[in-house]
């Protein structure tokens, strides 16, 4: 893409506008990794995968809207191998990482590149326990595929964001919350 064509999809100001809503999540987010840390693994896998679902339920319109029909087929589908209890994302088969492969080379744009960075970091840490940082690392992409997706992400001075990314951090505390008293 060439710098004219990425100047005119970005107007004047998104990217101070994208910075004060990343600066939104992380402010938000900084008490939230003493609530996770404590969970144990498979609440902390249910919390991703939770997290991930609200995400793709976030975009507006609709996520067939936002990132395309088969972006956003293809995200389901891998989220929904994510959750099949019986689903090893680097086992045989390599299905899932067929799907995140499709996904990139699909689309290029911003929050495809989010939603996979959020299924890829919880995807990777599937062997192992996960710790409280990957599952905010896993929310914190989610937070950016949907800020990328909505061109009217605007955070004004005071650190209040558009609707859509006040719904998500509230729906992800309300994840943390739900999982903590679990």
């Amino acid at each position: 893409m060439t710098m004219s064509a990425t100047l005119s999809r970005h107007p004047p100001g998104a990217r101070n506008d994208r910075a004060l809503a990343m600066a939104a999540f992380q402010i938000e987010s900084r008490s939230w990794g003493g609530l996770v840390q404590p969970l144990s693994s498979q609440a902390k896998r249910v919390l991703c995968l939770d997290a991930i679902g609200v995400c793709l339920a976030s975009f507006r319109p609709s996520l067939e809207e936002a990132l395309g029909a088969r972006s956003a087929r293809l995200a389901r589908r891998a989220l929904e191998l994510l959750r099949a209890d019986d689903y090893v994302p680097n086992g045989p088969g390599g299905e899932f990482r067929d799907a995140l492969r499709a996904l990139r080379e699909d689309d290029q744009c911003a929050a495809v590149a989010s939603v996979v960075a959020a299924l890829t970091e919880y995807a990777d840490a599937m062997p192992a326990d996960l710790t409280a940082s990957t599952v905010l690392l896993v929310m914190s992409a989610c937070y950016e595929a949907v800020m990328h997706a909505d061109r009217r992400a605007r955070v004004t001075a005071a650190g209040r964001g558009d609707q859509a990314l006040t719904r998500l951090i509230s729906a992800q505390r309300g994840l943390i919350g739900a999982a903590a008293l679990a």
